[in-house]
C-alpha cells in the first residue's frame, strides 16, 4: 500500500514538472511573439549571473520607421487648498 502511495506522489510530481514546463515554454513563445510584433528585442542570454526568465530590452532609440508619439499638453490643474 504504502508503494503505490509513493508511485502515485512521484507520478503527480512527474506530472505537475510537466505541466509547468509546457507553461513556461508557452509564456517564452508568446512574449517572443510579443517582442517581434512590437520590436522589442528579447534578451536570450543575459550579461550577468544566473538565468531570469523572459528577459527583454527596451530601447528608447527611435529609428526613421518608427513614428514618434509627441506627450500630450499639459493645462494649469488647480488641486483644492491651492
Amino acid at each position: 500500500m504504502e508503494e503505490k502511495k509513493l508511485r502515485d506522489l512521484e507520478e503527480r510530481t512527474q506530472q505537475m514538472k510537466e505541466t509547468w514546463k509546457r507553461h513556461e515554454d508557452m509564456v517564452q513563445l508568446t512574449i517572443k511573439s510579443i517582442s517581434d510584433r512590437l520590436a522589442i528585442e528579447y534578451v536570450n542570454n543575459v550579461p550577468f549571473k544566473g538565468k531570469p526568465d523572459n528577459v527583454i530590452r527596451i530601447s528608447t532609440n527611435t529609428s526613421s520607421s518608427m513614428r514618434r508619439v509627441q506627450p500630450p499638453t499639459t493645462s494649469a490643474i488647480s488641486t483644492p487648498g491651492t
